[in-house]
């Protein structure tokens, strides 16, 4: 998402005309196409050449020496485009996605233009105009607004005041994602709400936009680009525009802060100042401009936007991973997350508002939390400000004590039991508030003596020159000689999670091998998992019907038609009998009638025996001299559990039982998490039934 926002912008429109009122970074500016990869260096064309580059050092270029320019054949053009792109600026001018810095940088980077181009172009465009464009008529505002002009969109969401020019509240009678067409058109028109405000001023329509370099949708999943534009649109530019419009309703916020910022301008011309000065000093003046900057710079940045308007504060954000809407997927093979637009229905826990761009785990009983450091949340400081009644200090004292016991080594149904809270209602609401936050992140259980099994990721977020650097920050090693680096603490746990048996592949036995050096390593793992350097590996366990066991299955079951054969008595005349009926006393005949139904009962049995055996997989029928996985156990046909009752031969009554209780989780796609919770037994007995049933089952490990 970063490379993509090119800038956030204030229109209005008014009896004085169309402004641009605010708008953030001062110097603004379109991204450049190209027909063909440029170099990665603009000092040395020799870096196009793998061979060469492989047999020299990295190159450094003198100080005194300027950056070469690409020749024109590089970029590309829209045949659409009406105002010609600048040629002349240099290479370090133009940035590619990955070259651009935070927005404060950009702006002194890209050369000032004069004192009136700044104050009124943007984009190429007069900014009379392009305010025009953005502030529709009256018609088209109270709804989602979409503008795509060659290579650049806008998003935005324009109000207005009403014909009276009051600014008023309105009722919709639809939602705002109702059908297209004249007929929504109709039905999404908003009413008159009289209840509240009555200010009139010269301000008749605001709309807050946000500038994106269009996604090339060749690079995309079909439908993704929309999907991020949808995003944007909903978490960030409809929240901003209803606190506003709110705002504007109840005490003409926003109209004053115009007038601010306006006054500012003309001031700022005539005493020939620098857009970039204005720029500064309207930071200082209007909590509006304030807020435009935030929101640019932490959309850039991937973090939160803290703002204020009127003194309501917001938090807002996009999902940390959207940007991955508009890589193909297979750029994310091998990931162990539940990826965004997953049917999975575990995904319907973590809400709407996360389920898209947020590469979450599942949220589970089993799992645990992660709370991520975090020097400016001071979550008793925060309660202790605000007076509360008895009631909401009772329940933010029951908060306080969830996050001091939140833990790796705790899961969450523990937690809910020792808060005598409820997993479902109670635990998982605060468990996304906090994630949705970034102050947490859900994990998987750790082992407090560290005897879980990790492997590395397949990619990180971050160079690993980045990762090492803050590792020896974390854990300096004059501190910590007993830590090697991080590079090989990497790969000693992808090596070990490779080796045969699961107690050698633990973190404890590759990495720690004394229990008096634990805490530290604690720190350790507790610092790779917020940064998402450790992948958790469970036991995964399925069920094997080996050739012995199917021909022991077999004989018990020709053993107990041989004994159902012997107790069957079949009736040689049965018309007799019929015929004898009508003779009989009623009470005779009564009892005749139910021995004929009892015999029929034992015939249609047989034959529902028959048809169900006629319908097992062929493949299943003629397998019997090989081995066979159960692939669902909790539904298994009348072939299989035959299987699965002579497992039980010779066992202890009371590990047979457990095992019929529990072998539904055998599936394969279970965690051994899952089992113990869902089956509420403990580790102890899992392993001693794994044991006693070791010849057919199988175990692995894999991501969770």
């Amino acid at each position: 998402m970063a490379e993509h926002l090119l800038a956030v912008l204030l229109a209005t429109t008014s009896a004085r005309g169309s402004a641009l009122v605010a708008q953030w970074p001062p110097y603004a500016t379109s991204s450049p196409r190209f027909k063909r990869a440029p170099p990665k260096s603009p000092y040395s064309s020799s870096e196009l050449d793998n061979p060469w580059k492989a047999s020299h050092p990295p190159y450094h270029p003198p100080a005194d020496q300027q950056p070469s320019t690409l020749a024109d054949d590089y970029f590309w053009e829209s045949t659409n485009t009406s105002v010609p792109r600048d040629r002349s600026t240099s290479v370090s001018n133009r940035h590619t996605s990955s070259e651009r810095d935070n927005a404060a940088d950009e702006s002194r980077d890209v050369e000032d233009p004069s004192t009136d181009e700044a104050y009124h172009q943007l984009f190429g465009y007069s900014s009379e105009f392009l305010a025009s464009l953005l502030c529709p008529n009256q018609g088209m505002c109270h709804q989602k607004f979409e503008l795509i002009v060659d290579e650049v969109a806008f998003i935005g969401h324009p109000v207005c005041a009403d014909d009276d020019e009051v600014w008023r509240f309105r009722t919709e009678a639809r939602n705002r994602h109702g059908p297209r067409g004249r007929e929504g058109k109709a039905q999404n028109a908003p009413s008159r709400d009289d209840s509240a405000g009555q200010f009139s001023g010269w301000l008749h329509t605001f709309h807050f936009v946000f500038v994106l370099d269009l996604p090339d949708t060749s690079s995309a999943a079909s439908g993704n680009v929309a999907k991020f534009m949808d995003v944007i649109y909903e978490q960030l530019a409809f929240p901003i525009t209803a606190v506003l419009f709110r705002e504007q309703v109840l005490s003409n916020f926003v109209e004053q802060e115009c007038d601010k910022l306006l006054a500012l301008r003309d001031n700022s011309l005539q005493n020939g100042c620098s857009f970039m000065e204005f720029s500064e000093l309207s930071l200082l003046e209007s909590s509006i401009s304030l807020a435009v900057k935030a929101v640019f710079e932490a959309v850039r940045n991937g973090t939160v936007a803290y703002i204020t308007l009127n003194d309501l504060p917001l938090e807002l954000q996009l999902p940390p991973y959207l940007h991955r809407l508009l890589k193909s997927q297979s750029d994310f093979e091998g990931s162990d997350k539940i990826e965004p637009g997953s049917e999975d229905d575990r995904m319907a826990r973590w809400g709407e508002d996360m389920k898209m761009g947020w590469r979450l785990p599942e949220l589970a009983p089993w799992k645990a939390l992660l709370l991520l450091e975090d020097d400016t949340w001071d979550p008793a400081a925060a309660m202790k400000a605000v007076p509360l009644n008895p009631d909401d200090r009772e329940t933010a004292e029951t908060l306080l004590k969830f996050l001091e016991l939140a833990s790796v080594t705790l899961s969450l149904s523990d937690m809910a039991t020792l808060l005598d809270w409820d997993v479902e209602t109670q635990v998982f609401p605060v468990v996304r508030w906090l994630v949705q936050h970034r102050r947490a992140k859900v994990v998987d259980l750790v082992n407090p003596g560290l005897r879980t099994v990790y492997t590395a990721p397949c990619k990180f977020d971050h160079t690993i020159a980045e990762l090492t650097a803050e590792f020896q920050d974390a854990f300096p090693p004059e501190a910590h000689p007993e830590l090697p680096p991080l590079p090989s603490i990497l790969a000693t746990i992808s090596h070990s999670a490779s080796l045969s048996t699961t107690n050698e592949s633990t973190f404890y036995a590759a990495l720690v091998k004394d229990k008096s050096a634990i805490p530290v390593w604690q720190d350790v793992v507790l610092w790779m998992l917020e940064r998402d350097l450790l992948v958790t590996l469970h036991l995964h366990i399925r069920l094997v019907a080996t050739v012995e066991l199917k021909a022991l299955a077999s004989n018990r079951r020709k053993r107990a038609m041989k004994e159902r054969g012997r107790a069957k008595k079949i009736d040689s005349t049965p018309k007799a009998d019929e015929a004898a009926w009508v003779s009989m006393s009623p009470r005779t005949a009564h009892n005749f009638s139910r021995r004929m139904s009892s015999k029929d009962s034992g015939k249609s049995q047989l034959k529902e025996e028959e048809e169900e055996s006629s319908g097992i997989d062929q493949s299943e029928m003629d397998n019997d001299d090989e081995d066979s996985i159960i692939t669902e156990p909790g539904k298994a046909n009348r072939k299989q559990r035959s299987w699965l009752a002579a497992m039980d031969e010779g066992k202890d009554p009371r590990i047979a039982k457990l095992f019929k209780q529990i072998n539904q989780y055998f599936d394969g796609k279970r965690s051994d998490s899952e089992i113990l919770y869902r089956a509420d037994i403990s580790k102890t007995q899992l392993r001693e039934l794994l044991h006693h049933y070791s010849p057919h089952i199988i175990t692995f490990l894999h991501p969770s």
